[in-house]
């Protein structure tokens, strides 16, 4: 009982650490859409302040960076969601672990 429980808490460790990885680059996407979604932003800010200057030249590229825009925050709320998934499981995954490890560690004693 006493290996299956170290070999299960092997596997959580493991799995830990692949969620903790997961979690970064979920974060990484996260910090990435947010950046690219900022500067989406501030390039459609200028387009429009372009764009009174030349109304019809500017309509087409607005357009464009706009649909870039919501396709970035629609990203970050992917990577928002992926990041609170992967966080809570990994909070479970760490209570089970330290649980797991204090029942080898009473069962070695």
């Amino acid at each position: 009982h006493v290996r299956e429980a170290k070999s299960m808490a092997a596997r959580l460790v493991q799995r830990e650490e692949e969620l903790e990885r997961l979690l970064k680059e979920a974060t990484d996407k996260e910090d990435a859409s947010r950046k690219e979604a900022r500067e989406a932003g501030e390039r459609l800010e200028h387009l429009q302040g372009e764009m009174q200057k030349e109304v019809s030249d500017a309509e087409g590229q607005i357009q464009a960076e706009a649909q870039r825009l919501e396709a970035h925050r629609e990203a970050l709320s992917m990577a928002e969601q992926q990041t609170k998934d992967l966080t809570a499981e990994l909070e479970a995954l760490r209570t089970e672990t330290a649980a797991l490890l204090r029942e080898c560690e009473a069962a070695d004693v």
